[in-house]
């Protein structure tokens, strides 16, 4: 019947006769909608950037933001390795990142962006890299930063462009600017630190438009 989210889950462990649930809301084509409307959902995990794998019973698998309303990555045996568009089980390794997807028809593993986090910064890797505008239009991926990382982009004179607080270890770019309008090409520079400022990173980000 659908995906109901549990806003406050310690109070109502409490006090269960006051708890309430609520949909999630998205937009689509400027209208609202619940997410997940009448869907019979099989399976939920949370990996360690508290981002949320769902599978709908015929639908394929959902990697969804920590706040439900942005699809990262929508899998289903047409799009991907996945035997079938009904999975009934989830787990995520969230050392590795890993997660894998069990059905009646096997099981199959998929590489996940997020692995477990710590105060300080793991491998930082940035992907893609080089963005070339022709070939790919989506979000640079920018994955092995601490639990909360300061993130400020600046073009090759100093210029920052775009800031962010990053949580959960991993952060996309859309390579729009403050003005939110896309970057021009050059190279830019990602300069990271983490909450306390105990520990720094730097990664570059070749854009070609």
């Amino acid at each position: 019947m659908g995906l109901r989210v549990l806003p406050n889950a310690v109070t109502a462990v409490k006090t269960p006769a006051t708890a309430k649930v609520e949909p999630i809301i998205i937009e689509q084509n400027g209208l609202g909608e619940e997410l997940f409307r009448d869907g019979q959902i099989l399976q939920i995990e949370v990996d360690a950037g508290d981002h949320k794998w769902v599978s709908v019973d015929g639908g394929g698998v959902y990697y969804l933001s920590s706040d439900g309303q942005q699809t990262i990555k929508h899998f289903t045996k047409e799009n991907s390795p996945l035997p079938t568009n009904t999975i009934t089980d989830i787990k995520v390794d969230k050392k590795t990142g890993k997660v894998y997807f069990a059905s009646y028809d096997g099981i199959v593993t998929y590489q996940g962006d997020v692995s477990d986090v710590t105060s300080g910064f793991g491998n930082v890797m940035v992907y893609p890299n080089p963005v070339v505008y022709s070939n790919f239009k989506g979000k640079v991926t920018i994955k092995g930063l601490a639990e909360v990382t300061n993130i400020r982009i600046v073009d090759a004179t100093g210029n920052v462009v775009h800031s962010a607080v990053a949580r959960g270890g991993y952060y996309e770019w859309d390579l729009n600017n403050q003005r939110a309008q896309r970057v021009a090409s050059g190279v830019y520079f990602v300069l990271m630190t983490n909450e306390d400022g105990t520990d720094k990173a730097t990664a570059k980000i070749a854009v070609v438009n």
